[in-house]
């Protein structure tokens, strides 16, 4: 088993392996958390959505303000 952890601005994302499928949870800073187990084919389409997320992102000009970073913390 692996697990591997991102702790981002309003989440903290968690994938899992287990049994030869990926557990991916999200526990929100606020609110209850979510999970699901996906068979590796899944799991590698989320993979290869989020690249290609990231790459649209790298072309986005600069004067491109983030709406989240602006919210006021509760």
């Amino acid at each position: 088993m692996s697990k591997v952890e991102f702790d981002m601005p309003h989440a903290l994302v968690t994938l899992t392996t287990i049994d030869g499928h990926v557990e991916i949870e999200v526990w929100p800073k606020s609110g209850q958390s979510a999970f699901v187990i996906v068979n590796p084919e899944t799991a590698n389409a989320i993979a290869d959505t989020l690249l290609g997320m990231v790459e649209e992102l790298a072309a986005v000009p600069t004067n491109v303000v983030d709406l989240a970073s602006r919210r006021k913390p509760n």
